[in-house]
């Protein structure tokens, strides 16, 4: 993903957790590991899509939950006695952080 900078991490760092994780024990010696026990089901969830790498799968499932969140979001503001705000912010902030985190260019 030209520009991304977790595309890196993505690809290197999570996927040889990944590769370590389906083995079934933790990457107890690795200091890059900082997350609790659950997080491992996010790391393996890209197993889940056999027929991509590891890195395009991992982008595809972030976009189905964010796809999912947005759907729960609107579905939760439809009767009209909850104003879009919560929408907006998910939509717009999102989209905010992710442009912030990339390194500026010149």
């Amino acid at each position: 993903m030209p520009g991304s900078d977790v595309s890196v991490d993505i690809e290197v760092i999570y996927q040889g957790w990944y590769g370590v994780l389906r083995t079934g024990i933790f990457p107890y010696d690795d200091v890059t590991w900082q997350y609790p026990p659950a997080a491992a089901l996010a790391v393996l969830a890209p197993g889940l899509l056999p027929f991509l790498d590891y890195a395009p799968a991992f982008f595809a499932l972030c976009l189905l939950a964010d796809a999912a969140i947005t759907g729960m979001l609107l579905y939760a503001v439809r009767d009209g006695r909850r104003g879009p705000l919560g929408v907006w912010v998910w939509v717009v902030g999102c989209r905010c952080w992710a442009r912030s985190s990339t390194p500026a260019t010149t």
